[in-house]
């Protein structure tokens, strides 16, 4: 998909998203309805003194997959690139709660094994739920904004830097933008996602 604007992107998988909060709600109800069968097992009775004790994490762990079972949930990827470098943030619930960067790729195709990578490792964290990828890519560029920059000046990490490490950063900081991806880009990205995608 490709979005002229950044507020375009959120207004147009704004239902995705909302699909997403809906099944994290059914999961979470299935969940509850899993562990009230299980507190009364003879399994519970055992391992606890009152039905009123939390349920520990192996416990809840061992309910999850079947709550999460036949769920899946979109995973946006938005697209871009920097000083020609690829990469993709990721978002789950909200796009603009970013959860996760991939770091910075020299290629579309390795990009492309790095979506995937991410893709299987959030299958196996979600207990089951599957991932379906929205690609995404937003053709207006994105600077980083002034506030922003002197946020990130206000960390401790950047103050104990040497002036001149602190003087690169914030010419990265100023001179920082994303850019989408063409069309032909996207096409050799998709290409190569879809020719290597694991069985």
């Amino acid at each position: 998909m490709v979005f002229d604007t950044l507020a375009e992107s959120k207004i147009g998988l704004e239902d995705h998203c909302l699909k997403n909060k809906s099944v994290a709600g059914m999961i979470v109800r299935d969940l509850e309805a899993k562990a009230r069968v299980y507190k009364s097992s003879a399994v519970y009775t055992k391992l606890h003194k009152t039905d009123l004790e939390q349920l520990t994490e192996a416990e809840i762990k061992a309910l999850m997959p079947d709550a999460a079972a036949g769920k899946s949930f979109f995973s946006f990827l938005k697209l871009y690139s920097v000083e020609n470098l690829y990469s993709f943030d990721t978002a789950v619930f909200e796009l603009s709660e970013i959860e996760r960067n991939s770091g910075h790729y020299d290629s579309l195709s390795s990009l492309a094994k790095e979506a995937q990578k991410y893709l299987l490792e959030s299958q196996k964290i979600a207990f089951g739920a599957g991932f379906r990828p929205v690609f995404y890519t937003v053709l207006e560029p994105y600077r980083i904004t002034e506030d922003d920059c002197e946020k990130l000046k206000q960390l401790p990490g950047y103050r104990s830097l040497s002036p001149i490490d602190q003087g690169d950063i914030d010419h990265f900081l100023e001179n920082y933008v994303e850019r989408g991806l063409t069309k032909k880009e996207i096409e050799e990205f998709e290409r190569s996602y879809f020719k290597t995608l694991p069985n």
